[in-house]
């Protein structure tokens, strides 16, 4: 069995930080390495092979799916109230670039972690009007 095939409440004879293991007599293999065992992969299988169950993918699987579900945009449900903060906003109320509406204090792309980008869309619009300038033709 692999239970057998594995000490893994011992620690290494070396370094005492990582488990050891019988085939590399009582050390680990980054000591067992150091100290000039032999490197045959066929001689250590037994250490190194670690079995992923077909739970441990599925729930890789959901954890990865989550990341990128974070990403989309969640849609604002009272356009009244600050995104941040819920605080009404009545007539003061500021619709971002980013399309959410902020109160008088989360207003600033800095207040409220925008994620529109105001930096490439400001360079954008200058590119745009020094070409139209450096053509000689002010419009």
């Amino acid at each position: 069995s692999q239970a057998s095939n594995q000490n893994s409440s011992e620690k290494c004879k070396n370094c005492e930080t990582f488990f050891a293991c019988a085939a590399f007599k009582g050390f680990c293999s980054k000591c067992y390495k150091d100290l000039g065992g032999a490197t045959d992969e066929k001689e250590h299988n037994d250490c190194s092979k670690t079995a992923v169950s077909n739970e441990d993918r599925e729930l890789v699987n959901e954890f990865a799916g989550l990341s990128l579900k974070q990403e989309e945009k969640v849609e604002q449900k009272d356009k009244k109230r600050c995104f941040n903060c819920n605080k009404k906003t009545g007539l003061l109320g500021v619709e971002c670039k980013c399309g959410y509406v902020y109160c008088n204090s989360h207003r600033l792309p800095e207040n409220h972690q925008c994620s529109f980008n105001h930096k490439a869309v400001l360079e954008e619009r200058l590119k745009t009007k020094l070409n139209k300038v450096a053509n000689g033709k002010i419009t």
